[in-house]
């Protein structure tokens, strides 16, 4: 099942698409300019992804930028918000081994509904759960998790010694100075 929706941003046009049953397997975002044909890939993981910087992009003040990345299964993919003389833009690149990179760029538009439109082709095409979320059966649970308090600083000393909260351990490689 192939499902297409269109957006005209500027002088550009973009054809979002997913391949695949129930929500598409993948989405491919096509841009076609001046007699040019550019495509991107991407799975339904890096698609939230791709929704939630949107979201912030658009959000973001007009003279500020960012650049995020987001390593998939066989390339990575970067989301940078740039602007120059004719306005701000996003561009979307690729780095997959042994090939060139592949980016798409994608203006502004007029007061910030050319993102928007993209956006919106994006969610009502797949419904993205929370990235917090795990499958269970045919239902989404969500976990609960509070984002203020998370870190190190923010952990009572009853926590603490009760080794409860969050914590940014991890196995560290000790190697030949730990023998005796």
């Amino acid at each position: 099942m192939v499902r297409t929706l269109k957006v005209s941003v500027e002088r550009k046009t973009f054809l979002v698409r997913w391949e695949g049953e129930h929500g598409g397997i993948w989405c491919s975002i096509t841009e076609h300019s001046r007699g040019s044909v550019y495509g991107l890939g991407f799975e339904k993981e890096e698609v939230g992804w791709l929704i939630e910087l949107w979201t912030k992009a658009i959000e973001l003040k007009s003279h500020l930028g960012f650049n995020k990345k987001y390593k998939g299964k066989s390339c990575v993919h970067l989301m940078e918000v740039c602007f120059n003389n004719h306005g701000r833009f996003i561009r979307i690149s690729k780095f997959t081994t042994n090939r060139k990179p592949t980016f798409l760029v994608i203006p502004e538009g007029e007061k910030g509904r050319g993102w928007e439109n993209l956006k919106s082709a994006l969610s009502s095409l797949l419904v993205v759960p929370p990235l917090n979320a795990y499958e269970k059966g045919r239902q989404y649970k969500v976990e609960r998790f509070n984002h203020n308090h998370v870190g190190p600083l923010y952990r009572t000393f009853t926590n603490v010694v009760g080794d409860k909260g969050p914590r940014r351990g991890g196995i560290v490689p000790v190697g030949r100075w730990a023998r005796g």
